[in-house]
């Protein structure tokens, strides 16, 4: 399966993860593209419209992981971007995530992931599953073997 990992991350922290379930995909077999969403101004702090200088395309997949941190217990603002200016993903299957620095998922992760899969689900994507790191928990590494077996688990389901 031809699947894109489409990340953005401000401090690293996602886009590790992003590594990993890139690792994790491409050693199960699928054929993995791995692209990252960039703005003009990625100040977390920022106002006005945001101007992304990195979009990635949907072209030629048979599935999405869509990785974003936490902002302010939402989407974060330049994946809400993303999405809004995304172009429709005619049912195409996304495996959504995000990390957040709290230590429990309902601490700003599970607020996140609803409104990132309204988004999707607006653009008419097929959200076949989801995770949360949760990056001060001592936890993390079993959170991120969690959002890669998640993921395989979700998209060798489709084959």
């Amino acid at each position: 399966m031809n699947v894109g990992v489409v990340v953005y991350s401000l401090t690293g922290n996602t886009f590790s993860v992003a590594e990993t379930l890139r690792s994790t995909l491409a050693s199960a077999g699928h054929t993995v593209s791995f692209q990252t969403i960039k703005a003009q101004n990625e100040d977390p702090n920022a106002t006005g419209p945001i101007k992304l200088t990195q979009v990635p395309s949907l072209k030629g997949l048979d599935a999405v992981v869509l990785g974003g941190p936490v902002r302010g217990f939402s989407t974060a603002p330049i994946v809400k971007a993303y999405l809004e200016q995304a172009s429709d993903f005619k049912g195409l299957p996304v495996y959504l995530y995000v990390t957040h620095h709290f230590p429990l998922a309902f601490l700003g992760g599970n607020s996140a992931l609803g409104m990132t899969r309204k988004l999707v689900e607006a653009k008419n994507g097929n959200v076949i599953g989801t995770g949360v790191v949760n990056w001060s928990s001592k936890h993390r590494p079993d959170n991120i073997k969690a959002v890669c077996a998640g993921a395989l688990s979700a998209l060798d389901a489709l084959k």
